[in-house]
């Protein structure tokens, strides 16, 4: 069973990966409005170094490949296909075109992708379960 449950992980990872290119490549051939960020998340810090992305990266897939060798719940595992899978998609937007394509706008001026509301989605699953964790042992 645990095989299954990190099969689905790599599944997640691999359909976010896939599905934000091809959105990205469907917004520009549609013709919707597109900023190119060049930060991080919301376009904070346009000019911080590709490198440190690069290093960002690669401590997260080692972050998730030491994680799924312990036992973890399945949203845990479906929260780290979806951070892994965002994440890789946005670090090859960086790489091959030196930016990120944004275009679902939300308000306020800030645009995202589909990468970012998977990191968004799958951040909340790794962190809500700790939080109620803490509400239980705070009641005992």
């Amino acid at each position: 069973m645990r095989f299954g449950e990190i099969g689905l992980s790599l599944a997640v990872f691999f359909l976010v990966l896939v599905l934000d290119q091809l959105s990205k490549s469907f917004a520009q051939k549609m013709g919707l409005s597109i900023v190119e960020n060049r930060g991080i998340a919301f376009g904070l810090f346009p000019s911080i170094d590709w490198l440190f992305i690069l290093i960002f990266s690669g401590c997260l897939a080692f972050f998730w490949l030491i994680r799924i060798n312990k036992s973890l719940s399945g949203s845990a595992l479906l929260g780290l296909g979806l951070v892994g899978g965002g994440s890789l998609s946005n670090v090859l937007d960086r790489l091959i075109n030196g930016n990120v394509s944004d275009f679902i706008w939300i308000g306020f001026g800030l645009r995202l992708n589909l990468a970012d509301v998977a990191i968004v989605g799958g951040l909340t699953l790794l962190t809500l379960p700790s939080l109620f964790r803490q509400d239980q042992h705070k009641k005992q």
